[in-house]
């Protein structure tokens, strides 16, 4: 059976199978034995060729003009300015996202000797739950629009956390039954995500972190990097990197390649660092035209403390405050464990802000003790979805958020009262794909207010117009109609509409939320 797990990454992307001979999930090497795990989310087209991964990403070097990357952190933006900043003026990023994932994803089938694939579990950030949805659903479109056989996008995290199950059973010889944290950072999002585990089962309950930003790309790996070298280059010589310029990515990609390769050095300079700034002394440096460029401590945690540091910070501190509501202990490791994932959480200044949260110091805390290899953690996220392609872990689903209608009720004082009717709440197990109706039907067609409740902010949407306008398809009113929602297997969720014919309209509710966007009102956050 030809399953696979795909971790669709900002910096990298990661393809993993399950190895019949060896009986072990593997990551596929693009290129052979001795090809890459990692393979750079770079495209470039010349001519009637494609090139992706490494060869692709050395072209940025030359000032390739149809080179591309970090298209996945992209993937919605609208900001056009922003857009053509990082070269996006003849193609979207949707546009390369897909031709990158086509080309991997055949060259995969043509190094593995593959004719066809089964069934790919593609994982997406976890905080795109709660940006509308509009990554994962440019995701879902992309592999529609490929005919890829989809069995399910999950999020990044919750493969994470698969990952885990499958390797503290295989060293334990024990299922592990608790609470896992998962602090997911990579080259584009911050995921924090409060996970249950039984009985080899996965279950999601709360999430967090830092996903868009209007300014900025991203809020991880690649933003830092990229101010540290713009930052550095302008303290040298007194003048700013214009970006998009073969000086530009040479830097960054060098500053990139010496920051994993120089990291034992980077982590005892920068420790020296903290307990006495006196001891800044140059870590690596960096060439270019213009002379060379030295690479200290200060530099490195500055940038993170003004950048990154809060963002961490309120995360965890958010997701902390779920412990008690789950009865959590987070001092007992056999029944809570945190989970670093990502490739910026190998980064020195990633990982000691949650050691230092959960008042960690010492590398013998057997909460963050996961069995991990250094490479498991940028790994894991591909792995974990080839483990539950596979259906060696499987998943608890729950709703992600909380909806369901706001109805108008006359009140016995004579005034009008609304009153939220949930018809999915937030936590709960999903039980059946199908639709369920809401059970009061909404007279003269009804004037529509939504409401979402995802765990962050409650919001209405009001659709201020009776439903032949919403749904010109309907051309004769009845006096009733029936409102349902359904969720499916990639956590869509749809509005139904049926008149007592049982005549019914489907819609994307993401779609509606883009359509009366002025519409909404947000009613707190929390």
């Amino acid at each position: 059976m030809k399953v696979i797990g795909s971790d669709f990454g900002t910096t990298n992307s990661i393809l993993s199978f399950y190895n019949e001979s060896t009986q072990s999930i593997e990551a596929w090497k693009m290129g052979g034995s001795d090809g890459e795990n990692y393979i750079p989310s770079c495209l470039t087209l010349e001519e009637d060729e494609i090139f992706i991964g490494s060869e692709a990403r050395s072209m940025l070097k030359n000032q390739h003009k149809h080179t591309y990357s970090n298209f996945k952190i992209l993937l919605h933006e609208t900001d056009k300015k922003k857009l053509a900043n990082h070269n996006y003026t003849d193609k979207t990023p949707k546009e390369i996202t897909k031709l990158y994932i086509k080309t991997l994803i055949d060259t995969y089938k043509k190094e593995q000797n593959v004719n066809e694939i089964d069934s790919i579990v593609i994982t997406v950030p976890e905080i795109w739950l709660n940006d509308d949805m509009l990554g994962r659903k440019a995701i879902n479109e992309i592999a529609k629009e490929l005919k890829l056989p989809l069995l399910q996008l999950i999020s990044e995290p919750v493969a994470a956390g698969a990952y885990f199950l499958n390797n503290y059973k295989n060293k334990e010889q024990s299922s592990f039954d608790g609470h896992l944290l998962v602090f997911d950072y990579g080259g584009g999002t911050l995921d924090i995500t409060l996970l249950q585990a039984f009985n080899e089962k996965i279950k999601p309950l709360e999430r967090t972190g830092k996903g868009n930003d209007k300014k900025l790309l991203g809020k991880a790996g690649v933003v830092y990097d990229e101010t540290v070298v713009l930052q550095l280059y302008k303290q040298t010589f007194n003048e700013e990197l214009t970006k998009n310029t073969p000086e530009y990515y040479e830097l960054l990609i060098d500053f990139e390649r010496e920051k994993i390769t120089q990291k034992k050095k980077i982590d005892t300079n920068i420790a020296r660092f903290q307990k006495n700034p006196a001891l800044n002394s140059e870590i690596f440096t960096l060439r270019c035209d213009k002379g060379k460029i030295s690479v200290k401590p200060s530099n490195l945690v500055e940038v993170f403390e003004v950048l990154l540091k809060k963002d961490i910070l309120e995360s965890l501190k958010e997701i902390e405050s779920y412990f008690t509501i789950y009865g959590i202990n987070a001092e007992n490791p056999e029944k809570f464990r945190i989970v670093m994932v990502g490739g910026f959480s190998n980064f020195y200044l990633s990982k000691s802000n949650v050691y230092d949260f959960f008042k960690s110091y010492t590398d013998s805390d057997r909460r963050f003790e996961t069995h991990f290899t250094q490479e498991d953690t940028t790994l894991a996220i591909s792995k974990g979805a080839a483990l539950i392609a596979n259906k060696f872990v499987k998943l608890d689903e729950t709703y992600p958020m909380t909806i369901g209608l706001v109805l108008n009720k006359i009140t016995s004082c004579g005034e009008l009262e609304e009153i939220k009717d949930v018809v999915f709440q937030k936590g709960d197990k999903v039980a059946t794909h199908s639709i369920t109706y809401n059970d009061k039907k909404v007279q003269n067609a009804g004037k529509i207010t939504l409401f979402i409740d995802n765990g962050k902010t409650n919001y209405k949407i009001k659709i201020d117009k009776n439903v032949d306008e919403i749904f010109p398809s309907y051309t004769q009113i009845a006096n009733k109609w029936n409102i349902g929602f359904s969720i499916d297997a990639n956590s869509f969720f749809y509005l139904h509409i049926k008149d007592e014919s049982g005549k019914e309209i489907k819609t994307e509710i993401g779609n509606i939320i883009e359509q009366y966007k002025d519409c909404l009102i947000i009613e707190g956050s929390k």
